[in-house]
Formats: C-alpha cells, structure tokens, sequence
C-alpha cells in the first residue's frame, strides 16, 4: 500500500488506520508527487491511496505515471471536493474509486480492499454523468461506418467495389428487396441521401 498526501498529519492518520485492518499489508507514505512517483517505481504496490490536490501535482498525474510505471498499482483518489469534470479525467486515466475525504474509516478499508480486487466506486451523484461523458466520448471516436452492421458494411464494401445489386444479391443469396432494404438503411445511417455519397464515405474510410 502506498498513501500520498501533502497533508503530513492526515497522511500518517490515514496509513495507521489502514495499517490496524488485518486484511492490509504494511503502508507507505509519500508526502507529495514527485516522492510518491519515486515510491510507486520503487514498490510497484498494490494499491495506491492519493490526494486529488499535492502541492506539486494531482492525484490524475500520479495516475497517468501509475500507467506507465506501475500498470498493476489500482489508484484510489481521494478530494474534498468533486466534480464531474475531475471524475472523468480520473477515469480515463484509470482511477476506478473516487472517495470524498470526509469518509468513513471502515468505508475506506472497504474501497481500498474493492479496488485490490479490481472493482470500482465513484460519486453515486456523479456517476451518470461520468458514464453519459463516456458515452459521448465513444460515439465522437467512432468512425461514420462503426454505424453499420456486418451485413449492411458488406453491402457497400459491394457496392464500392462496383457491383450492382442483383450481383450483390446472388452472391450473399439475399434477394434484391431485402439489398434494397438495406441500402435504404446504410443511406439514413450515414446521414446521406444517395448510394454514390455512402460509397464516397466508404472510400474515404478505406484510404485513411
């Protein structure tokens, strides 16, 4: 276990109650991000406790070189205040627990034991947004064709590569009502109004 906080007094409070759990090892502390950083290198622990706010850094800095130099280490945020912005950040940069500093001790044992097993806790108010910004980040990452299902992609790979859809019909043994169904499809899902401008997408697609 490693703690990280700037805040000496709190920092030795929070390693002696983690220390009096039977289910903990021992605990280290590190009193800022550039020590806490050389801890983490050094002991690659398994869970690592960290102030959102260190007068050198964050606790989202000591995750992302959690990533690099300890990929195993499951980091636990800690913060007196909380926003959905701040969650997000933490998430993406691998935190799965967010916990307020006002909580509880038996609480943090249990966090802290979720997050050794690799379950996650974050702000039950935040929550919807966090996973809603997720969403919204996922679906802006996607590209025009990740719209189309299997069957409507292997259509207009067809029609790309220049096969009518009677040829496209005989070949997938589909009939040409239900090709033309699924053009109809593959046109409003790409939010164009030909086949031309569908197969101009999946070329562009196709060059990148």
């Amino acid at each position: 276990m490693l703690v990280v906080d700037d805040h000496a007094v709190f920092a030795d409070a929070v390693r002696s109650l983690l220390e009096s759990d039977a289910q903990i090892g021992p605990v280290t502390v590190a009193y800022g991000l550039e020590d806490g950083t050389a801890q983490l290198a050094a002991l690659h622990p398994d869970v690592a406790v960290v102030d959102l706010r260190l007068a050198d850094g964050t606790g989202i800095d000591f995750a992302k070189r959690a990533q690099t130099l300890s990929p195993r280490t499951r980091v636990v945020v800690l913060s007196a205040l909380a926003s959905p912005e701040a969650v997000f950040s933490a998430v993406l940069h691998g935190v799965r627990v967010w916990l307020p500093k006002t909580v509880g001790p038996q609480q943090l044992v249990r966090a802290v034991c979720a997050a050794h097993r690799g379950r996650a806790w974050l702000p039950a108010d935040m929550l919807y947004q966090v996973l809603d910004a997720l969403v919204k980040r996922a679906t802006a990452a996607a590209g025009p064709l990740d719209r189309l299902s299997h069957r409507e992609l292997e259509i207009l790979a067809g029609l790309a590569a220049g096969n009518s859809r009677k040829a496209l019909a005989a070949e997938l043994q589909l009939s040409t009502n239900t090709i033309r169904s699924h053009v109809q499809n593959i046109v409003a899902k790409l939010d164009v109004h030909t086949t031309l401008e569908a197969v101009a997408i999946y070329n562009r697609a196709q060059r990148r």
